[in-house]
């Protein structure tokens, strides 16, 4: 099993880069986006590099994102609940939506034991501090009139910038959107507040890249939507498969 802190890095490049009904699911929105991120050594282990591909399909009140590595994250507002999949070991996690941020919780832990690990991620990663910052800079990428921002995060671990060119020409929920694209960072200290400052990027980023200096390691990742389009979601998108096995959240993740 990988340590902490190693697990944690992993978090962190994630979120840099950062989804059965018994009938059809119906139209949704449907989005795909490609990240790739540049070789980087990182706690002496190099890390190559990698493409990852993701779709994101999004209805009324429900949203899902499959990633290239066979997991999924669902949010359902509906129901108030977040859900991480793994397809490869048939598994779950689910989480109150209004529990994101809590690492405690996140981490599927409570009482004096969810006190300790909260005190100690946050010992280890302080708090992150995100600003949003709009340009007028504008440029067309693929269809779509797109305005540029930059955005800066700093935390005990390491700093990033980014640039990201976003559009209001594709319609679908922002604020939906916006919760299952930072998913990943739900496990940082001062997550709600990112997430906040995160909403001053107006529409849909369809090009973004950043640089991260994490523990004196440089990643560099962008990430480009490929895709984007009104049609049927697949059918069970929006649900955890009935015969997948409920775990806790600290049981999710890479090299668990």
């Amino acid at each position: 099993m990988k340590s902490r802190k190693t697990l944690v890095c992993l978090w962190v490049t994630a979120a840099l880069v950062i989804l059965a009904l018994p009938l059809s699911s119906g139209a949704a929105t449907f989005l795909k986006q490609v990240t790739h991120t540049d070789p980087a050594t990182m706690m002496g282990q190099t890390q190559p590099a990698r493409d990852d591909t993701s779709s994101i399909w999004m209805a009324k009140d429900m949203a899902c994102m499959m990633n290239s590595d066979n997991t999924a994250i669902i949010v359902r507002s509906d129901k108030g609940m977040f859900y991480l999949i793994d397809h490869n070991k048939k598994s779950y996690s689910e989480l109150p939506i209004e529990s994101l941020g809590d690492m405690a919780k996140m981490a599927g832990l409570e009482g004096a034991e969810g006190e300790q690990h909260a005190k100690m991620m946050q010992g280890m990663m302080g708090s992150m501090k995100v600003t949003v910052t709009p340009t007028e800079e504008t440029k067309k990428i693929m269809d779509w009139n797109a305005k540029k921002y930059t955005v800066e995060m700093s935390m005990a671990m390491g700093t990033t910038t980014g640039e990201y060119w976003a559009s209001d020409e594709i319609k679908l929920d922002y604020e939906m959107f916006q919760l299952i694209s930072s998913a990943f960072m739900a496990q940082m200290p001062g997550y709600q507040d990112i997430l906040t400052e995160m909403k001053k990027i107006k529409g849909v980023t369809v090009e973004s890249a950043t640089e991260a200096n994490v523990m004196g390691s440089t990643v560099k990742t962008t990430t480009k939507v490929l895709e984007y389009a009104e049609k049927d979601a697949p059918e069970g998108a929006f649900d955890v498969p009935k015969d997948y096995k409920k775990i806790d959240m600290s049981k999710m993740g890479p090299g668990r």
